[in-house]
Formats: structure tokens, C-alpha cells, sequence
């Protein structure tokens, strides 16, 4: 994903696929339309205030390693590991 400053409205359409390889400010909106989002590695941080999955896009966190993912909607914290 390309620098994005804060408060960006960010959208991957169907046919784009997004690596994340360098952490985010926080983005008003991310708007996975179709497209798919790949974390390249485990200490990359997504901060957006709100993150819509429409039309068969996906958002995966590679099984290449490891992880624990933090998930923080309106203030409550979701952990996996």
C-alpha cells in the first residue's frame, strides 16, 4: 500500500491486490471492494476507523509465521494468536 496520510479513504477494487509492508496512519475509511489486502509481515499495523469487505474482496494475514492479531473495533480489543 502506497503512503497514505491520516484521514485517507482508501479503496482496493476487484483485480487489485494491496501488500501491506509499512504501517498506516489512521485512515477514516478502508473499502476492500472486491480487491484483496495481504499483510506481508507480523509487525505491520492497519489503523483505520472503519474497514468495509464488499463484493468478494478479502483481507488475509499470511500462515507464513506466527501471529497474533489485535483487532480494536469502537474502543473493544479482539485478540487471535
Amino acid at each position: 500500500m502506497s503512503h497514505k496520510n491520516l484521514g485517507d479513504f482508501v479503496v482496493i477494487k476487484k483485480g487489485q491486490t494491496m501488500l501491506l509492508d509499512t504501517d498506516t496512519p489512521v485512515l477514516s475509511m478502508l473499502l476492500i471492494k472486491g480487491g484483496h489486502l495481504i499483510f506481508d509481515r507480523k509487525d505491520v499495523h492497519l489503523q483505520a476507523e472503519r474497514i468495509l469487505i464488499t463484493e468478494g474482496g478479502s483481507f488475509q494475514v499470511s500462515n507464513d509465521f506466527f501471529f497474533s492479531l489485535e483487532l480494536w473495533v469502537n474502543n473493544c480489543k479482539f485478540k487471535a494468536s
